[in-house]
């Protein structure tokens, strides 16, 4: 049983060759020796045909070898295909299952804008009914697109199928039953069924835009509100400082003259104050967007009298920053530091370098330099030969979308101050695409 158990097709094959051709050869011997009668010797007939099977075997061996090798590795490929096509329908099957149950929308569409796929939750997002009303190729996501955001999408899209990595934007967009939306979108050239394609995915950013506008409504009325306190405040000092010169005027004593002194140093504080809430309330009231570096630090030059400073913007010009709209006021800012406390300085420098996947922004120049007991103080308000309310407001109007600064000079050699921009906040060669 073991032996027949063991037994291969090849083997079956060879044996019933030689089994065949024994019986053949054996009935043919004998067929002679009945027709043509001669000497009886069965030994020779016996070697004859046993002779004649194995020759037979062996002629029949190598293209039965061959044939059954190959047959053995077409089904060894079969079955490995078999195997493949097994996995990839279950990859398949876990890839389908995680599109449709994610929460944000997926689509597969054409270099031409036309959606090929769309997951639930995509057409949730832009009302598309689902099923026998929506065929493959029947809608273009770009018809989708409200014309403020449209030519911009379009640009972003067309860099897509052209094979550019794509960065997250925001658009203003309309759904298939004419509801205005929100959504953030981000794409990939990929391939799909053999022809080249684009997969977007998009999430509805709708109910995030509506608080983000009721929290800037709410500030600007809570600046028109500090705006009329400041003019009504500023009035009553201009009224408190005119009666005090009136009476310095009427009342010459010098025993009085301390008195009006520190009168008059209280209301400029008063009014310093104000100048700087003035400032701080503009801080955070526009959306932060993406900016250009170089084209930032060139901005904020225009109109600045250098006389014999030099002045070198070494920012690369393909760099961009995540920040506040105000940020240009930073530099400005640093500037005019510069110019006001450097000392005989010969350069203002800007350049850029990395400290591992963040960006530094460096602004540096030639001049006295920052002590060290005052490289902190220098940012907190109503410090400094001037007000201090530059860089204090300058550290507030960075951190707004996690950028850090201080100052890292050496006494002696000039200021150095320190821009630490986080890899979420800057980026290079991306367009523009916050949306109005």
């Amino acid at each position: 049983m073991d032996a027949e158990a063991g037994q291969t097709p090849f083997d079956q094959r060879l044996f019933l060759i030689f089994m065949v051709t024994f019986a053949a050869m054996t009935l043919f011997e004998f067929s002679a020796q009945f027709l043509y009668p001669y000497p009886p010797d069965w030994r020779s007939n016996v070697i004859t045909s046993l002779f004649t099977s194995g020759l037979a075997v062996v002629i029949a061996y190598f293209p039965l070898n061959s044939y059954y090798s190959q047959s053995e590795r077409l089904l060894a490929e079969r079955e490995k295909n078999r195997a493949v096509e097994a996995e990839l329908r279950a990859s398949e099957e876990k890839f389908r299952t995680v599109v449709e149950n994610t929460l944000d929308g997926i689509m597969i569409a054409a270099p031409g804008g036309d959606i090929l796929y769309s997951n639930q939750a995509n057409a949730g997002i832009f009302d598309i009914t689902r099923g026998a009303a929506f065929e493959p190729g029947s809608k273009n996501f770009l018809s989708f697109l409200h014309p403020v955001s449209g030519g911009k999408a379009k640009e972003e899209f067309g860099r897509i199928a052209r094979g550019f990595e794509s960065v997250p934007g925001e658009y203003t967009a309309l759904t298939a039953t004419g509801r205005q939306i929100w959504i953030e979108a981000v794409g990939r050239q990929v391939i799909y069924r053999n022809e080249p394609a684009v997969i977007i995915s998009v999430r509805d950013i709708t109910a995030r835009k509506q608080m983000e506008q009721a929290v800037l409504y709410a500030n600007k009325k809570l600046n028109l509100l500090s705006s009329i306190t400041r003019h009504d405040i500023n009035n009553q000092l201009v009224v408190l400082d005119s009666y005090v010169e009136l009476l310095q005027v009427k009342n010459t004593s010098p025993d009085l003259r301390d008195y009006f002194s520190r009168i008059e140093e209280a209301s400029d504080q008063i009014t310093s104050m104000i100048r700087f809430t003035g400032e701080y309330e503009k801080i955070g009231v526009r959306t932060a967007v993406w900016q250009n570096l170089h084209g930032l630090v060139a901005g904020a030059a225009v109109g600045v009298t250098f006389g014999d400073i030099a002045f070198e913007n070494n920012l690369p010009a393909e760099v961009e920053v995540f920040a506040d709209p105000l940020i240009v006021k930073v530099f400005f800012n640093l500037i005019d530091n510069a110019m006001r406390h450097g000392g005989r300085i010969r350069v203002i420098r800007f350049s850029c370098t990395y400290r591992g996947t963040n960006r530094v922004i460096v602004c540096e120049d030639d001049g006295d330099g920052v002590v060290p007991g005052e490289k902190e103080r220098i940012f907190e308000r109503g410090f400094g030969k001037n007000t201090g309310f530059g860089l204090a407001i300058s550290r507030e109007i960075l951190d707004i979308t996690g950028i850090s600064i201080k100052e890292t000079g050496k006494p002696g050699t000039g200021a150095r101050f320190e821009m630490v921009v986080p890899e979420e906040a800057w980026r290079t060669n991306g367009p523009v695409l916050n949306a109005n």
